[in-house]
């Protein structure tokens, strides 16, 4: 979900949303989202869901973009994980 759609659903200003997210979880929208979506693809590679499913599953386009955001948030690279 956009920060725009949570302000339209929420009906509040933008700055207002994002700074009582940040104070009451500690992080931003952006972040809680990808951690949260990181968790579940790290879940479906454990299940042995292959990368590039997991990646298009999570809206990425290209895997290498999933591959980053997924190292950036683990510190290891899927393929890693589904190689186990």
């Amino acid at each position: 979900m956009k920060i725009a759609e949570l302000v339209k659903k929420f009906g509040m200003k933008e700055s207002k949303l994002t700074k009582g997210f940040k104070q009451l979880f500690g992080t931003s929208i952006y972040n809680y989202f990808l951690k949260s979506s990181m968790q579940h693809a790290r879940i479906m590679l454990v299940q042995g869901v292959p990368t590039k499913v997991v990646a298009i599953t999570l809206g990425y386009s290209k895997t290498s973009s999933f591959s980053r955001a997924f190292q950036k948030v683990h510190g290891i690279l899927p393929g890693s994980i589904s190689m186990r």
